[in-house]
């Protein structure tokens, strides 16, 4: 039985070591299954675990099709910052997600996704 505590221990260990439990952000607004419209403004809000150093800064990006690929929406967000006012893309799209990352000065960026939200593109 001391042997599965073992492994359980260095298999947490390597989980810690590869950021999976360094998760220091909550994304509060979009979580998921909202319907934006395009053009229109929408706040994103996040959360984080106090222990966020100071010196950390935020990045956000959109994806519009589910995390294949994405756009810089802002960078370099203040640490005590908790939300953006976020210009909506005028695109059709049911996989639009939001990235919130802690930029962090050493290169190791951890960063938690929204699930996937709507955007109905606003006609002219």
């Amino acid at each position: 039985m001391n042997y599965l505590r073992y492994i359980f221990s260095i298999f947490f260990i390597v989980l810690c070591i590869t950021n999976i439990c360094y998760a220091h952000v909550t994304i509060l607004q979009p979580v998921g299954g909202e319907v934006l419209t395009g053009n229109s403004n929408f706040t994103i809000k996040w959360d984080i675990d106090e222990s966020v150093p100071p010196n950390e800064n935020w990045d956000i990006r959109f994806s519009p099709d589910n995390g294949l690929n994405w756009k810089v929406v802002t960078k370099n967000l203040n640490s005590t910052v908790r939300q953006f006012n976020w210009k909506v893309p005028n695109v059709n799209t049911t996989q639009g997600r939001i990235e919130v990352i802690e930029d962090r000065p050493t290169g190791t960026d951890d960063g938690v996704r929204s699930g996937p939200f709507t955007i109905v593109r606003l006609k002219k």
